[in-house]
């Protein structure tokens, strides 16, 4: 996304500033107006690759057909229809590209709204979106499970991610999403795969204010739930396959369980 660089220096820091604060918020969409110019950030819950190519080009790089605001109040608003004719009337009449598309379709998949799940991809969104599984992600992390089981219906791979980042199971075994996880699980998601985690964890001191740690693990979506207590989750798995005796550096997920003083998930996981 490009600015077009205001005259007076201290204002272009303001601009960026604002920019800066505008992505930090979790989901919503919000419009910044700069310079005569409206500056419009995407910032809903799916992945940062979707919102830039939803307001620029592929690659940054501005595009003639942007995504109008008809289209998004269409896709995310709460005055979409209930039967996806409204959206497939707008798409008819000003196509976007193929990647606006798929990035429209995560929006979407997440908003929950099915019957424009089903526009969008009869316009030619890919269930999977640019190849990441963003659509599903975005519906499985927002417990959307009609959307999740069209996705799964039209083709999409429970087991996408790109690169080294979380699965979708990953991301769902820190959330009480169980009936979603089972979804996922029965159309063969992998759970024994190891992905990427940032683990926070909160610790009560005897004196002064509790303290948080950070640290970046790399566990299997079970070691991820045991670690949080999640019970219901770590039975899910357990009953779809997943390996408990898989080792991670932080040990086993029942040793993780366990040292994190989750005694109902100890139990489950005990050897």
């Amino acid at each position: 996304m490009r600015l077009s660089r205001p005259s007076t220096p201290r204002l272009w820091t303001k601009l960026l500033a604002l920019k800066g604060f505008a992505k930090n918020f979790s989901c919503g969409l919000l419009p910044i107006l700069a310079m005569g110019s409206a500056l419009l950030l995407t910032t809903s819950c799916a992945p940062a690759e979707t919102k830039q190519m939803v307001s620029s080009g592929v690659d940054g790089e501005p595009e003639p057909k942007r995504v109008s605001e008809e289209t998004m109040e269409a896709v995310q608003g709460s005055e979409a229809s209930s039967d996806g004719s409204e959206l497939d009337a707008i798409l008819k009449k000003n196509p976007p590209t193929r990647e606006k598309l798929d990035a429209l379709l995560a929006i979407a998949a997440e908003q929950g709204h099915a019957a424009n799940v089903r526009s969008l991809l009869a316009h030619g969104a890919k269930p999977d979106g640019n190849g990441d599984g963003a659509p599903l992600m975005a519906a499985a992390t927002a417990g959307k499970t009609e959307v999740v089981d069209l996705l799964l219906e039209k083709g999409a791979d429970p087991n996408k991610r790109t690169g080294d980042k979380p699965t979708i199971l990953a991301e769902l075994a820190a959330t009480d999403q169980s009936a979603t996880m089972a979804r996922l699980l029965e159309a063969k998601a992998d759970p024994n795969v190891s992905s990427h985690w940032v683990e926070r964890r909160t610790r009560k001191l005897r004196f002064g204010n509790p303290s948080m740690t950070i640290a970046d693990r790399y566990w299997t979506p079970l070691m991820i739930a045991a670690s949080m207590g999640k019970s219901k989750m770590v039975e899910t798995l357990l009953n779809h396959g997943s390996d408990k005796s898989l080792q991670s550096p932080e040990g086993t997920a029942y040793e993780i369980a366990k040292e994190r003083g989750h005694s109902e998930a100890e139990k489950l996981l005990k050897p």
